[in-house]
């Protein structure tokens, strides 16, 4: 995963902690039992624990530009701003265009991620059903492949504009 995920944001981190914690911490505790006296052992670990939060904090404070968006979701946002008023309801399966507008998201539909997608928990109709109300429906990474939603949504707003590989489908003013 640190591989090929790009951008690693701080969420993937969170999860990968987790997963790194029980082979890192039984190998640093053999290495360390063996090599080391009981407080020697224990003063090192919290010695490279700190340095290692440090040096993780100084790389993100340093480094910010792996949260920055694609310059498309910020002409989608743009773009948005001009076609619907501020605060309005804005389903979407790239939930940072809505956000950064200044926008609000169908409670149900917070979370429109590949997973709840593949998987089924989340499927067209609910989707539709969910986003009945809302002003604007912007379609990025998830839904985009999915013909029958999209014709759907063609059939419910009449206007539609493309931003790069976003579009964003609004009701006309």
């Amino acid at each position: 995963m640190l591989v090929v995920q790009r951008p690693l944001l701080d969420h993937h981190l969170v999860l990968l902690a987790a997963a790194w914690a029980v082979p890192a911490g039984v190998t640093l505790g053999g290495a360390l039992r063996a090599y080391l006296a009981r407080w020697q052992a224990a003063a090192l670990a919290a010695f490279l624990v700190l340095v290692a939060a440090g040096l993780g904090q100084q790389w993100r404070r340093l480094d910010p530009a792996g949260l920055e968006q694609p310059a498309e979701v910020g002409a989608a946002v743009d773009r948005l701003e001009t076609l619907v008023p501020r605060g309005s309801v804005v389903a979407s399966d790239l939930q940072i265009v809505p956000y950064l507008a200044g926008d609000r998201q169908p409670p149900q539909l917070v979370d429109v991620s590949y997973v709840r997608v593949a998987s089924g928990d989340l499927p067209r109709d609910a989707i539709l059903r969910d986003s009945a109300g809302a002003a604007a429906f912007v379609v990025g990474r998830e839904l985009g492949g999915d013909q029958a939603l999209l014709a759907a949504l063609r059939g419910r707003y009449r206007v539609r504009v493309r931003v790069g590989t976003i579009t964003i489908f609004a009701r006309p003013r």
